[in-house]
């Protein structure tokens, strides 16, 4: 009989407790594979969203942050200038980036060496779903445009060639961060079933169709791999 695939390191063997079709699993897969094959687990400082994959502190085997509401980049800045060797990550949803979107635009400017993994899904959590008023905002476009910002790209979930392309994003970003060349991100475009009144199929379908007609996939910068040329 065939065995299951083993667990990535650093993954706990536990129920996930998302929803059928939320693309915080498929993206907590992508972030330990990443980190494994970096093998920068076990040096790694992960600052986890308030919104719904907060449940991610109890599923990842490594080391971790909190921040208030909005403030994950203002922490994430702290830690990274105290243990400049460490490799910090903060992982944001829309909602909660818009909420603190001064300090996420303050530290892509000044280019702090930290990785941003956002995950649009098109709407804050914690209030029901509901779209403030400048939810209209192209985020990924709009830190990529920071002085400091030397890698961003958005990616998709929705089939195999969109999740392997997010993995070797995700590669690419703590690459950056690894070199010490500056501010990195990663925008994810990951379905929300239960908020979007979707079977999860067809949310992961909207999320592909839909979603990156407004918000267009591929490399929105890259100045840390055009350095590296000669």
């Amino acid at each position: 009989m065939n065995q299951p695939p083993a667990l990535p390191s650093r993954l706990q063997p536990a129920p996930l407790p998302y929803c059928p079709g939320c693309g915080h699993a498929a993206v907590h897969g992508l972030l330990v594979q990443a980190l494994a094959e970096l093998d920068l687990a076990g040096r790694s400082i992960l600052l986890p969203p308030s919104g719904c994959a907060r449940a991610m502190c109890e599923h990842l085997e490594m080391d971790m942050g909190q921040a208030p509401r909005g403030q994950a980049l203002a922490v994430a800045t702290g830690l990274k200038r105290v243990l400049p060797q460490q490799v910090v990550l903060a992982y944001q949803g829309d909602g909660e980036l818009i909420a603190g979107l001064d300090q996420a635009l303050l530290a892509a400017q000044r280019g702090e060496g930290l990785t941003l993994l956002l995950v649009n899904n098109s709407g804050p959590a914690p209030y029901g779903g509901q779209r403030p008023a400048d939810a209209s905002l192209d985020l990924g476009r709009l830190l990529a445009g920071a002085a400091g910002c030397v890698y961003a790209e958005r990616v998709g979930l929705a089939g195999a060639e969109q999740v392997a392309r997010a993995g070797q994003a995700l590669a690419l970003a703590l690459r950056a961060q690894m070199q010490g060349l500056g501010f990195s991100l990663v925008e994810v475009l990951a379905p929300c079933p239960k908020r979007w009144r979707m079977a999860p199929a067809q949310a992961l379908a909207w999320s592909g169709r839909d979603m990156s007609q407004a918000l267009p996939l591929g490399v929105l910068k890259d100045a840390a791999h055009a350095e590296a040329e000669p």
